[in-house]
């Protein structure tokens, strides 16, 4: 075949996929600009009384101005008042009282019964002192604020729903290690026949998400890479990479993960079994100044992916145990523990129909079940991939879709991937 007529081949595919996830992106739904935090202010003195909620996308800054009695709250400087703020969804989450000179404050957290009264000798010195608080003197207190946040807030940075960082490392190593791609028989035989020893991949996923109210989109660039030493054993490596704004409020969050995935069973002609075992562990760290939430978490796990060929299509079964445990990390001053200590397990099927010889189409169910208190405790997600094969085998493009769905929670997602083999 001539040279020139293989590049267009090859180079058809790839504009059609990123066409394509354009379009998509441009279908979904913006998010409704709202406010992730409100403080609901009433006068406690004898004075008129008065009632004002105000928002933010920012909690430290919303409580500052609410302790400060300025901005939204000035017309509460010199009045004695009592506040409560509504956390990422969750009412109630800490509340505090304000004497009328501004020098003295209670600070109350209801789901952990803490409670701690701050004297100060001006409005600016008790501000000072409850951020200090918040952010580094009472940290752990303050993390058994954000676990018992994890357990009520469908949109918590670091554990408990679909989008925080414990159920992304699950999700990344699932995908790798549980529902990887499934190699034809054609694919097999040319990548013995090659030697092909090391592959790189990278899947750009995007989508919105919401919950109670609550609105989100999310980036995330999970790059892997993958070395065979036998035909049995290999090793993996995995850099997930995401960013997610909720309702204004910027989350930043990046994790390695090391994998040694072991065939236990190899496929052949007269074998159409296959299963790989995966033992992973790593790390991921996560911060976000907005929700004044983050911390690093470790996690180590177990998958199985286990395919049936039945020669027109293939069906794979993946399943996934991960266990979860957070480690305090402080930055420029702040202190961030998420106090998780959380186990995962995803179960899912996935059909794979191959199509003439470059393209495949798959569609998949997962079910995702934290075992620990969650805000969102379990969730199902259900995607369609289209993919091509180039003629050497040796590059697989992919467009997907899918969607996590559960009782106040609702995703759309499209995602475009590529890997390589050398």
């Amino acid at each position: 075949m001539h040279p020139t007529h293989m590049s267009l081949r090859a180079v058809r595919p790839v504009s059609i996929f990123i066409c394509s996830l354009f379009c998509v992106a441009g279908l979904m739904p913006c998010a409704i600009a709202g406010d992730l935090f409100n403080i609901n202010t009433v006068t406690t003195d004898g004075g008129p009384p008065m009632n004002l909620t105000a928002g933010s996308s920012s909690v430290i800054n919303l409580v500052q101005s609410a302790i400060n009695a300025d901005g939204s709250f000035a017309s509460f400087a010199n009045r004695g008042y009592s506040a409560s703020l509504q956390y990422a969804g969750v009412a109630n989450a800490i509340n505090f009282t304000v004497n009328n000179a501004g020098t003295s404050a209670t600070l109350q957290i209801p789901s952990t019964g803490f409670s701690k009264t701050f004297t100060g000798t001006s409005r600016s010195d008790l501000n000072s002192q409850i951020t200090a608080f918040l952010k580094s003197d009472g940290e752990s207190e303050y993390a058994k604020f954000l676990k018992a946040m994890n357990e009520q807030s469908t949109v918590a940075v670091s554990d408990g729903n679909p989008n925080s960082s414990t159920a992304m490392m699950a999700s990344q190593a699932f995908d790798d290690y549980a529902f990887g791609p499934v190699e034809s028989r054609d694919e097999r035989a040319a990548s013995e026949a090659q030697s092909v020893h090391a592959c790189i991949g990278a899947v750009a996923d995007i989508g919105t998400f919401s919950s109670q109210g609550i609105n989100g989109t999310s980036y995330s660039l999970p790059i892997s890479m993958g070395f065979k030493f036998s035909d049995r054993v290999g090793i993996g490596v995995s850099v997930p990479l995401n960013y997610t704004e909720v309702e204004g409020a910027k989350i930043f969050s990046a994790g390695l993960t090391l994998a040694l995935p072991v065939k236990i069973i190899l496929p052949g002609d007269d074998q159409p079994w296959s299963w790989q075992l995966t033992p992973s562990g790593g790390a991921i760290a996560s911060a976000s100044e907005d929700m004044l939430a983050g911390g690093a978490i470790g996690q180590g796990g177990l998958s199985s992916m286990l395919t049936y060929d039945f020669g027109k299509f293939s069906l794979t079964m993946g399943n996934y145990f991960g266990w979860f445990e957070g480690i305090p990390v402080t930055l420029g001053g702040d202190t961030f523990n998420p106090d998780i200590s959380q186990q995962i397990v995803k179960n899912g099927l996935k059909v794979s129909v191959p199509i003439k010889q470059h393209w495949v189409v798959e569609v998949y169910g997962i079910h995702t079940k934290f075992i620990e208190s969650a805000a969102v405790d379990q969730y199902v997600t259900v995607g369609a991939e289209v993919g091509w094969r180039s003629s050497s085998t040796r590059s697989y493009w992919s467009i997907g879709f899918y969607s996590d769905i559960a009782d106040n929670y609702t995703s759309t997602r499209a995602k475009i991937g590529t890997s390589w083999k050398f």
